[in-house]
C-alpha cells in the first residue's frame, strides 16, 4: 500500500513539536493547522501551505516523482512556500 497524507498525525505532530526545518536546516514555526492548510508563523504575518498541494506532491512520489528540494516542489507542484512545504513532506519521510 503506497503512504497517504495523514492530516491527523500531521496534526498531532505539530501540535507537541510545532518546528521544522527546510532543506538547508532553516528552522521555521507552525503556527496553526486548518481541516485544509497549514499556516506557518513568519515575523510579519503567516503563509499557509494546503492540504491539496501537499496531497498532491504525496501522489506524484507515489507514482516515482522524485521531488529532491523545494526547487522540484516548486515545478513539479505549486509555488506556494515550496521551502516550507518540502520540510514537511521530509519530517513525514515523503523526500
Amino acid at each position: 500500500m503506497l503512504p497517504k497524507l495523514d492530516w491527523i498525525a500531521i496534526k498531532d505532530k505539530y501540535s507537541s513539536n510545532p518546528v521544522s526545518h527546510t532543506k538547508n536546516g532553516k528552522p521555521f514555526r507552525i503556527w496553526r493547522i486548518t481541516e485544509d492548510t497549514i499556516f506557518i508563523a513568519l515575523p510579519a504575518h503567516e503563509q499557509g501551505v494546503s492540504r491539496v498541494n501537499l496531497q498532491r506532491a504525496v501522489d506524484l512520489i507515489n507514482q516515482g516523482t522524485v521531488i529532491a528540494g523545494p526547487a522540484d516542489y516548486k515545478r513539479l507542484v505549486c509555488d506556494e512556500r515550496p521551502a516550507y512545504a518540502w520540510g514537511i513532506l521530509k519530517d513525514f519521510s515523503f523526500v
